[in-house]
């Protein structure tokens, strides 16, 4: 028996659960100001009603003839001739369509034709049967013998019972972090209609209410209530512009194309190359280089640049002074041996300039006491070219 009891309540529970309105319309009376129509024709004929409701999908017709001893006057009808549920919405209106005419089938009959009105499913929103318009129509026969006029009267009612509850949903989303990455995701979260929900993902995404693993791209989800009612989501899954991973080669220096980014220089295969984190590099062997170039979160590795010259004139430079000791504590000698004029740019393994001096034909002092321990890039120019030496604070 407790089984028994627990499976009723799960259908009564599921049965009402749902969000449904039922939309009924009715004639509720109809009236004639004559008994019948003799004299309209040769015939015995009544006064008659045609009438029909179309929701764009479902049409339902009334008849009715005002025939009989009880004529003229009212007839209450209450004949309820249309009746829908609707699980998702509403029509946007609904069309009733009638017509009023003595049918003796001889001769010709007395007709006011076909009317036709437009419902909006707007205005309907009465529980309990409510008028909502009374209809005259009056026609004339020939050799009719009782004045040659009937008038018609018709009252339609409707009522709506139950509420509907729309499918909705908000939306979340996560964009792709690096370019040509797939962590992308997305996420909807549904109220409205009738739960459990079910969940549809296009192109791809699967059938729960999060997707993850996007491409970056465009994306549907559908999701859909118990009762079939249904809405979409839409989401545009974004990406970051591709980083720039080409190397150049002028003078014997290589460059990262990429600018604005942080950079570490690697002998190929993978040697790492201490200190060079500049977007410049100036190899020198010959060999394979490539660069790591990284923009916030995201790294790409350059192809391997093959260097198969290198900078002579640089080396010519290099013949042409003396830098001493290195690695150094406090003070730095650089000495040229011809007369020449030059300058001096010290820079921090990250690229800043930290300082910038001339340097004489002579001897020139550098003092580093002030600069913490670490590496450094003394950077010389001179007519002739840049020389780059590596100098190492203890």
């Amino acid at each position: 028996m407790k089984k028994k009891y627990f499976l009723i309540l799960v259908i009564f529970a599921l049965h009402f659960g749902y969000s449904q309105k039922t939309v009924e319309f009715r004639i509720t009376t109809v009236t004639s100001n004559i008994n019948d129509m003799d004299g309209f024709g040769a015939g015995d004929s009544d006064p008659s009603w045609r009438a029909s409701i179309n929701d764009g999908s479902t049409a339902s017709n009334f008849v009715f003839d005002l025939s009989g001893i009880n004529c003229p006057g009212t007839r209450t009808v209450n004949d309820t001739f249309f009746s829908k549920v609707y699980n998702c919405s509403l029509p946007t209106s609904y069309t009733f369509t009638w017509s009023a005419f003595e049918n003796d089938g001889i001769g010709s009959d007395a007709n006011t034709g076909t009317h036709t009105i437009s419902i909006p499913s707007s205005a309907l929103t009465q529980p309990t049967f409510t008028n909502y318009g009374t209809y005259i129509a009056t026609a004339s026969g020939s050799n009719c013998s009782g004045g040659g006029t009937v008038t018609w009267t018709l009252t339609l009612q409707y009522r709506v019972i139950g509420s509907l509850t729309a499918v909705s949903a908000t939306d979340s989303q996560t964009n792709v972090t690096c370019f040509g990455g797939n962590d992308g995701s997305a996420k909807v979260s549904p109220s409205g209609g009738v739960a459990p929900y079910a969940y549809s993902w296009s192109p791809s995404g699967g059938t729960e209410a999060s997707a993850s693993g996007l491409l970056a791209g465009n994306y549907t989800c559908t999701i859909t209530d118990l009762n079939g009612c249904q809405t979409t989501k839409n989401f545009t899954i974004t990406e970051p512009s591709a980083i720039n991973k080409n190397i150049t080669e002028s003078a014997g220096i290589l460059t990262a194309t990429q600018s604005g980014a942080t950079y570490q220089w690697y002998q190929c295969p993978n040697t790492l190359i201490t200190g060079e984190t500049n977007q410049n590099f100036t190899p020198i062997t010959i060999g394979d280089y490539k660069v790591d170039v990284t923009l916030g979160s995201c790294t790409v590795t350059s192809d391997c640049f093959t260097v198969n010259t290198l900078d002579l004139d640089g080396f010519k430079l290099d013949s042409s002074f003396k830098l001493y000791p290195n690695p150094a504590n406090n003070l730095i000698y650089i000495e040229f041996n011809n007369s020449t004029n030059a300058n001096l740019d010290i820079v921090d393994i990250n690229g800043r300039i930290l300082e910038k001096q001339n340097l004489n034909n002579t001897t020139n002092i550098i003092n580093i006491n002030h600069l913490p321990k670490g590496i450094y890039l003394f950077k010389i120019y001179t007519n002739e070219g840049i020389s780059t030496k590596k100098v190492v604070k203890e």
